[in-house]
């Protein structure tokens, strides 16, 4: 049997799959196909289903073009129950399942998805970790820039004479400043005829001259 993909785009072979399976009878002998992909779990005449027949059926058609029967016969019963001697093989195998039996390819086609599964997540792992990966690093960009603004903001209040080393120490331990002292409180009292008090309050003390 000549492989579906030789003869048209596999567009084209889902659609047939589509519109005739289930049907009386058509060109292409997809009943095993079918049967597993049942057992499966997919829905007959979706395209899910659709997309099981024709993967399962690319592959029977592959692994003939691999093996042709010498002569055109049919390749001994020992080779077909041999499988194809990959890990997926021997883990269908070491369960008691050979290959040609339905148990077995819906065994593979289990594995298959499962392996795609594990590999969407993977990528979507890579992509959540590359955005996070960039987030941080804006984040530890933006914190060294608010650094620089803080020492130049310091250098020029010392500079200035605005800020003192005591300031900048409490900034640095996250410390409110302190209360504000009292201030000098200055007054000037005129006497009679003239003449002038200089008194300095500081406190609950006046000292007048």
């Amino acid at each position: 049997m000549i492989p579906a993909q030789n003869c048209f785009p596999k567009t084209v072979f889902l659609g047939l799959i589509l519109t005739f399976a289930a049907g009386p009878a058509y060109a292409l002998d997809t009943s095993a196909e079918e049967a597993m992909c049942k057992e499966i779990g997919f829905k007959p005449k979706t395209e899910k289903y659709a997309n099981c027949v024709l993967e399962l059926y690319e592959r029977k058609s592959k692994a003939a073009a691999t093996q042709p029967a010498p002569q055109g016969r049919p390749p001994p019963v020992e080779t077909a129950q041999q499988g194809d001697g990959t890990q997926d093989d021997q883990t269908c195998q070491r369960y008691g399942l050979r290959p040609g039996q339905p148990e077995y390819g819906n065994c593979r086609m289990q594995i298959d998805m499962a392996k795609q599964q594990v590999a969407r997540e993977q990528a979507r792992y890579q992509a959540e970790m590359a955005a996070y990966e960039q987030q941080k690093k804006e984040i530890e960009a933006e914190r060294r820039r608010e650094l620089g603004r803080r020492q130049l903001a310091a250098g020029l209040g010392l500079m200035s004479g605005q800020v003192t080393l005591q300031d900048l120490g409490r900034q640095s331990l996250g410390l409110p400043p302190p209360p504000a002292a009292p201030q000098i409180q200055n007054q000037t009292i005129r006497l009679p005829g003239g003449g002038i008090i200089h008194c300095t309050t500081t406190g609950t003390f006046t000292n007048c001259r």
